[in-house]
C-alpha cells in the first residue's frame, strides 16, 4: 500500500496521550496552530471522508514534515474564477 492511499486523522498528527496505547505526535503543533496553518496554506489541506470525518493524506503530511518552511499547500479544488485578474 502506498502513501497515496493512506490517511491520517487529527489525533494521529497531533498525538493523543489519552488513548491506550498513547499515540505520539508527528508534528509539534497545537490544534489551533495546525488549523491556522491550513487556512494560510502552509500545512496540507484536509480531505473530507464523510459528513463528520476529516483526514489528511499521509503523503502530504510527510512532504510538509520534510520541509515545513518551504511547503505550500496545493489546491486540488482550485477554480480559476476565484482568481483576481
Amino acid at each position: 500500500m502506498s502513501n497515496q492511499s493512506l490517511f491520517l486523522r487529527l489525533k494521529h498528527i497531533l498525538g493523543d496521550r489519552k488513548s491506550n496505547p498513547p499515540i505520539p505526535p508527528l508534528v509539534p503543533l497545537s490544534r489551533s496552530t495546525l488549523w491556522a496553518k491550513v487556512k494560510e496554506g502552509s500545512f496540507p489541506k484536509p480531505v473530507r471522508l464523510g459528513p463528520r470525518t476529516t483526514a489528511w493524506r499521509a503523503a502530504d503530511v510527510l512532504a510538509w514534515a520534510a520541509d515545513p518552511e518551504n511547503f505550500k499547500a496545493s489546491s486540488p479544488n482550485h477554480s480559476p474564477k476565484n482568481e483576481r485578474t
